[in-house]
């Protein structure tokens, strides 16, 4: 199987935090995703799903109703883990897996992983930026009718993924972007990630009702040519945002 020998190839999807690994493996099992455990040079499997993991203890699988299967998984030297998390696709490999009991129930315990694969992209996942830490891109803007430079604009991001962003057009600025427009030299700044120049292009714009029930102008834009440098800034922050949610909802922030 061709997947199998990438499952930790050091891309710039692969997650190696122990941190964010735990956080992909919480809310896999908050979502009950089902995992398939390839085997055998990825010609065999066993359907399974995550029951519980720690750090002493490792990762806890659901076994398999047929005796020769488990017997199979048993003897091989590795397993590689493939499921979705919100319809994308996470992989790691891990093992050898050993006989086991969760909660009074049979269960293969496999090593945690050192690295996970998760490509986010932008048609599935889209992180919205928390009101209380908010997030901004300058744009720049062409000079006036005198040759003057200008300031480029401040645009509050509204969402973000490792595809592009949702930008919320400020007042005045409702009629500044549109579908097509390639924007150059803008500077995204996330919170605890850093700072970078990136180009997006806008795909589209359009009016969306907030909170309070107030029309916005939203700019639905992706990367161009997005620098591995966005793509790792992009990534740690969004995995930073979703432990802190994970962690608030736990009662442990």
């Amino acid at each position: 199987m061709t997947d199998q020998a990438n499952a930790g190839d050091g891309d710039k999807f692969s997650i190696s935090n122990p941190n964010d690994i735990r956080t992909l493996l919480k809310r896999l099992m908050d979502q009950r995703s089902l995992m398939t455990a390839h085997f055998g040079e990825g010609q065999q499997f066993l359907l399974t799903a995550l029951l519980g993991f720690s750090d002493d203890e490792g990762l806890y699988l659901d076994v398999s109703g047929e005796d020769e299967i488990n017997a199979r998984v048993r003897r091989a030297p590795s397993l590689l883990m493939r499921g979705q998390l919100d319809h994308v696709e996470v992989r790691f490999r891990a093992g050898p897996a050993e006989d086991a009991e969760f909660e009074g129930m049979s269960a293969f315990r496999i090593p945690l992983p050192e690295e996970m694969r998760y490509v986010q992209r932008r048609e599935f996942f889209r992180l919205p930026i928390p009101v209380s830490q908010p997030v901004h891109c300058e744009v720049p803007v062409e000079p006036g009718a005198d040759g003057r430079p200008k300031p480029p604009v401040k645009i509050r991001v509204l969402d973000i993924s490792a595809g592009g962003v949702a930008l919320w057009l400020p007042t005045g600025q409702e009629k500044a972007l549109s579908a097509g427009q390639v924007l150059e030299g803008c500077k995204l700044t996330l919170p605890e990630a850093g700072t970078t120049t990136l180009a997006l292009k806008v795909k589209h714009v359009y009016e969306q009702t907030d909170a309070k029930g107030q029309p916005r102008i939203q700019a639905g834009c992706e990367y161009i040519a997005p620098s591995p440098m966005l793509q790792s800034m992009v990534q740690r922050y969004v995995m930073r945002v979703e432990r802190e949610r994970i962690a608030r909802e736990r009662g442990l922030a």
